[in-house]
């Protein structure tokens, strides 16, 4: 399992579907449907990577605003906005990410992150575009892979 850790995210990540910032709600959810995907890309001129839109995202577009309370709304320290609520386009429910990886990260790296920062997914960026996206499914799934073929 250790030559798993030297690969770099080229070799496990993933392209995304993207969309611009400037999209409308019915077009991102469209765009879900259509690649059968869990997780869109937010991007702006230049095809620049922005931040991401994730499938449970969208469901805060079924909750009324009104069965919210403040802290729900602004943050407990009412610092934000969680525009989700009240979103009409991908800028209002995208998720923006500090953190990104290159495609010649090593996994031990990307595994590292993912542990010390508590996420799951981490955006794969090459010269500020997005080129795909590294989740743990992927580095599991090869794991899985690997241990199958051992058999």
């Amino acid at each position: 399992m250790r030559h798993i850790a030297n690969l770099t995210v080229k070799d496990l990540m993933r392209k995304l579907k993207t969309v611009k910032v400037t999209a409308k709600i019915p077009e991102v959810i469209k765009v879900f449907d259509n690649a059968k995907t869990d997780a869109v890309a937010v991007v702006g001129k230049n095809n620049k990577f922005l931040g991401d839109i994730h499938q449970h995202d969208l469901l805060k577009l079924l909750i009324d605003p009104n069965d919210l309370s403040w802290d729900e709304v602004t943050g407990i320290f009412g610092r934000y906005v969680d525009m989700g609520y009240f979103a009409e386009t991908a800028k209002d429910l995208m998720h923006r990410h500090e953190l990104t990886v290159t495609p010649e990260t090593t996994i031990r790296k990307v595994v590292s992150l993912m542990f010390k920062h508590n996420v799951d997914a981490l955006p794969v960026v090459k010269n500020k575009k997005l080129v795909g996206m590294i989740t743990e499914l992927e580095i599991l799934d090869k794991i899985i892979k690997d241990k199958r073929r051992k058999k």
